[in-house]
């Protein structure tokens, strides 16, 4: 018997880990972008491959629209003198709260 379940849920109209504060945005600005391996990720937040791999997936499903707003995110970043550096810490710091 198969069972699906579905990890990724719209919060607020942002692509979000289900029962985390983890955006596919994240994810995709970690593994994609930076190259953070997924060992790494499961390690950093507490996350498991299932839900990394639902991201990761709903990232190339829909790459256009989120990397313009990782683009937009970096912009804003780069104007207050921050990086992707500070993307991936504002993460760690919203899935702490979960």
């Amino acid at each position: 018997m198969f069972v699906s379940i579905n990890h990724i849920e719209l919060i607020d109209g942002e692509p979000t880990i289900t029962g985390t504060n983890m955006t596919v945005m994240d994810i995709a600005a970690m593994y994609v972008m930076n190259g953070s391996s997924i060992e790494w990720i499961i390690n950093e937040y507490g996350l498991n491959p299932s839900q990394i791999h639902a991201a990761i997936a709903y990232y190339y499903d829909n790459r256009e629209a989120i990397d313009r707003a990782i683009a937009t995110e970096e912009a804003v970043m780069k104007a207050s003198g921050n990086s992707l550096d500070t993307l991936i810490e504002r993460a760690r710091v919203r899935q702490q709260s979960t």
